[in-house]
């Protein structure tokens, strides 16, 4: 980890298990989040998964226009045009975060259980920092595997 940062990131369950697999190498967001190649990612899938099943590291980020974006990056993206289109809809920039090295849970972290480890947590609306000394309480890397 080359920050004292993680980036925790609220992601539709088809598109976590699209990360976790190695077939979505490119996470797009409206907002940059303010992360260097290197920060790990902890993947949060929403309902009615609401668990922490794993995560990746960025590997690069872009912010382009959308049609710039799709053109070097759409096929990464487990998304068709139409997709990007509606998300990005009104913006004149798009953001690329490149993804790499993702891993998996041994055993899913539940909604449940990460708000009894870390008092008064909510999932964030799209994502949010944690420190890194408060993830490694709660994911060892003991319990990660390799998913690429």
């Amino acid at each position: 980890m080359t920050t004292d940062r993680v980036l925790l990131l609220s992601l539709r369950p088809r598109f976590a298990k699209a990360i976790l697999d190695g077939t979505k190498r490119v996470e797009l967001r409206r907002i940059r989040p303010r992360a260097v190649p290197g920060t790990a990612i902890l993947i949060y899938a929403t309902a009615p998964t609401k668990a922490l099943l794993g995560g990746c590291s960025v590997s690069g980020m872009l912010v382009a226009d959308p049609d710039e974006i799709w053109e070097m990056h759409g096929h990464l993206t487990s998304v068709d045009r139409a997709e990007f289109d509606d998300y990005f809809a009104g913006t004149d920039h798009a953001v690329a975060i490149q993804l790499t090295a993702p891993w998996t849970l041994a055993k899913p972290i539940t909604l449940d259980t990460l708000r009894q480890k870390w008092d008064g947590f909510h999932p964030p609306q799209t994502f949010r920092y944690l420190r890194a000394a408060a993830v490694r309480g709660i994911v060892p890397p003991t319990q990660r595997r390799s998913t690429a």
